[in-house]
């Protein structure tokens, strides 16, 4: 089983940026580093079955000449749970980017292209987010977490996502140590 996705990264500043709250989660709120392997980023849809992995890298590449960065300004922070014990905590975010367009485009290039069954819908918390951890405490640690967080600390800050990333999912269940991003493309 091969899965994949694209997502949009962060700069080189927005992950560093995002990276002090991670910590803060973790040493503070007791919220583990299990996502912080992978990149902050924009999901461009949810996972899809990829039989030829090759051919899809080549898609990326392709694709990420179509695309330009794109901006997003932190408006909140917030927290959902995953299953019955866990959760996870994200920032959520306004741009001007159109980000249903984009998705939408997405999912029908790839299934016109490679013949993909991507699913048409986008995100287990919403559409605009930008995941900071999940799946390493109990739902209660990350929603005391959130709540306790200053919003000044970081409502209004633009943060800049400029490569185009693909995950690679090693298993049917998501989880924190199931993917990865196989590789980063850069759309400067």
């Amino acid at each position: 089983m091969k899965k994949g996705t694209l997502v949009y990264t962060a700069s080189l500043e927005a992950e560093n940026f995002c990276r002090t709250f991670m910590l803060d989660g973790a040493m503070r709120g007791g919220l583990g580093v299990a996502a912080a392997s992978l990149p902050r980023h924009i999901s461009l849809g949810m996972p899809y079955e990829v039989e030829d992995f090759d051919a899809y890298l080549a898609f990326a590449e392709r694709y990420a000449k179509t695309l330009r960065p794109i901006e997003a300004t932190l408006t909140d922070m917030a927290c959902a749970p995953l299953g019955d014990s866990t959760g996870n905590y994200c920032f959520q975010f306004e741009t001007e980017a159109e980000l249903d367009a984009l998705r939408l485009r997405t999912v029908g290039t790839l299934r016109e292209e490679l013949g993909l069954e991507v699913p048409g819908k986008d995100g287990v918390t919403g559409s605009r987010n930008v995941t900071l951890g999940f799946g390493k405490a109990p739902y209660q640690a990350y929603w005391s977490y959130v709540d306790g967080v200053d919003r000044s600390a970081f409502r209004n800050k633009r943060l800049v996502f400029d490569g185009l990333g693909v995950f690679y999912y090693d298993e049917a269940a998501i989880s924190a140590s199931s993917f990865f991003c196989c590789k980063y493309i850069s759309l400067t």
